[in-house]
């Protein structure tokens, strides 16, 4: 395997720094210490904002430290009719549409689903009421 560790880019000018034109493509991991800046001194690593964020596989696929969220409330999906995802893994479900109303009775709720260790638990977040999921064992 190969390295390439470079302290120090100059640019043409002789200041430190380079403008890359065209794409770039790094193969394997990019690992940048310090900040990622825009044109404008914005740090890229702080708003990372992508229309399109691709993995190509294997074992890893697409990680964050951080929060992963929409710019805006209610106006984005995650998947499509068509391009769903598989499997979801989550601790519990939080669910709300406030703002918002329903399509059977137009109200709006906001509940948490969380899983014991033989039930499944419904919390009404606006009352506080809680719930047992009635389950029937099937075979």
């Amino acid at each position: 395997m190969s390295t390439l560790r470079v302290d120090t880019i100059t640019n043409a000018a002789g200041t430190a720094g380079a403008t890359f034109s065209g794409n770039s493509v790094v193969s394997g991991n990019l690992q940048i210490t310090g900040n990622l800046l825009d044109s404008g001194g914005s740090n890229i690593l702080d708003n990372l904002q992508s229309d399109r964020v691709q993995s190509s596989g294997g074992s890893q696929g697409i990680m964050s430290n951080s929060a992963f969220y929409p710019d805006s409330n209610n106006a984005r999906d995650l998947g499509t009719s068509g391009t769903r995802w598989r499997n979801v893994y989550t601790n519990d479900l939080q669910l709300c549409n406030e703002g918002h109303s329903n399509e059977v009775d137009g109200t709006w709720g906001s509940w948490t689903i969380q899983e014991g260790e033989d039930d499944l638990f419904l919390i009404n977040r606006r009352s506080g009421k809680r719930y047992k999921f009635a389950l029937t064992e099937v075979n």
